[in-house]
């Protein structure tokens, strides 16, 4: 795909449907901005299904923190998709619902994803009878969505980021783990707190 097909896959904002406000994450960049859907209904159809660089509108770059930088603004940043090891949207707008004889019945799992420079947990839908080997040596998805995620540095586990929604990239995973409850804990994998 080429620069050109790129382009109209990340149109300009407000042109073709939704908008959605992220947070990329990657090894060494923090940036926020916002995504034009284009004639994609959900955010990991627009990553998977496009492949190089998509546009980050009026992107604002964040130290390691989360906070603004001063004055490194850009109205355009092209990301490059493979870069990215984490997306996360701080907003998330509620589903319209579905007719339910069109959804695949999935299980919520709490899930590690290790980075390159990031921990990353979050519950992960998965076919009710799906394996972890199987799941991570798919090809059918890149990004993989998670709700209820924590971010994590590795480099300082003090820093933290939470998202009710996100995407992993599992090209940048280097480590994966399904979590389980301690035996005779409450709680289930929506406890944030893991």
């Amino acid at each position: 795909m080429n620069a050109l097909e790129t382009r109209s896959l990340s149109a300009a904002p407000g042109a073709t449907g939704t908008d959605e406000r992220v947070e990329i994450i990657t090894n060494h960049l923090r940036a926020a901005g916002t995504v034009a859907m284009g004639r994609f209904p959900r955010l990991s159809d627009l990553m998977n299904l496009g492949a190089g660089f998509f546009v980050l509108h009026d992107a604002v770059l964040l130290d390691r923190t989360g906070r603004p930088t001063s004055s490194d603004t850009a109205p355009e940043l092209w990301i490059d998709r493979d870069e990215i090891a984490f997306m996360g949207e701080p907003t998330v707008a509620p589903w319209a619902r579905r007719e339910e004889s069109l959804l695949v019945r999935k299980a919520p799992r709490r899930m590690l994803f290790i980075t390159g420079g990031h921990l990353v947990r979050g519950d992960a839908y998965l076919h009710e009878e799906a394996c972890l080997p199987a799941f991570v040596e798919s090809a059918e998805s890149r990004f993989i969505p998670l709700t209820g995620v924590i971010v994590r540095q590795l480099s300082d586990r003090r820093l933290i980021a939470r998202y009710p929604f996100g995407l992993v990239n599992l090209t940048a995973v280097v480590g994966v783990s399904e979590l389980r409850p301690a035996p005779g804990a409450i709680g289930s994998s929506q406890d944030s707190r893991s």
